[in-house]
């Protein structure tokens, strides 16, 4: 499995929710809860992005 796919499946959750007769799912980044992966994008530019995500939270901490 590649690593983007580790760091995909490891921190995002998939909500599905049924109404009635239908069911829709969408994805929820668990680092921030909210949804911010724009259908289009690709595995390795969610990784990327998260990695800069991580990286600026460390960065944050450090800097209190």
């Amino acid at each position: 499995m590649p690593r983007n796919k580790q760091i995909y499946n490891t921190l995002w959750r998939t909500k599905c929710c049924e109404q009635g007769s239908q069911c829709w799912c969408r994805r929820i980044c668990t680092i921030t809860n909210k949804e911010v992966w724009p259908p289009a994008m690709l595995d390795r530019e969610i990784a990327i992005y998260l990695v800069k995500l991580h990286n600026n939270r460390v960065r944050n901490k450090s800097n209190h």
